[in-house]
């Protein structure tokens, strides 16, 4: 498929998403007591923590697809809205799917007021000035040299975490950008 197939809503971008999302559910169901390595826990006990639901309530929730969810008529109903987000677990597991490095990176800038290192912001897909992408984790790390890896930038997003993609421009040399 043609890379523009898959930009933001788009029909092929939706079905990637929902197939994704199953594999990552049916993955998690098999394997609770895997270990993630990020996290030093089963897969189980890092639900509970991470996303503070049980593992049952974890795969309920997960097999309705996330853009199924209509969040305004949920938040209407007294606790009934359960906030469906990507964390680490999710990470290990596409890392574990495709066989390749999952790269997270986080955003951030010296604040020179406060004397002290802050989440930068990343504004229409732009870093304000003095923003440094900081290398946090490599999830997958057997399989760096073998795939391209997928790399994610977390920052802050209305005081919540959130992860963006981010596309390198030149894939030449990864491998040791990536070690340093």
């Amino acid at each position: 498929k043609v890379l523009k197939d898959y930009g933001r809503y788009s029909d092929e971008q939706d079905k990637l998403a929902r197939f994704l999302q199953k594999k990552i559910v049916n993955y998690i169901e098999k394997h609770p007591e895997e270990i993630i390595p990020q996290t030093g826990m089963t897969i189980e006990n890092s639900i509970q923590l991470i996303h503070d639901i049980s593992f049952e309530e974890y795969i309920s929730y997960y097999e309705v697809f996330a853009g199924d969810i209509d969040i305004d008529a949920e938040l209407e109903e007294e606790d009934s809205y359960v906030d469906r987000w990507g964390s680490i677990i999710e990470q290990y597991v596409i890392s574990k799917i495709i066989g390749c490095p999952i790269v997270v990176y986080n955003s951030q800038k010296y604040d020179t007021k406060f004397n002290k290192i802050i989440n930068g912001k990343v504004i229409k897909n732009k870093p304000e000035k003095d923003v440094r992408f900081k290398l946090t984790s490599i999830i997958g790390d057997e399989y760096v040299g073998k795939k391209l890896p997928i790399f994610l930038l977390w920052r802050e997003y209305h005081n919540n975490g959130h992860y963006l993609v981010c596309y390198p421009k030149d894939t030449s040399n990864i491998t040791s950008l990536m070690m340093g």
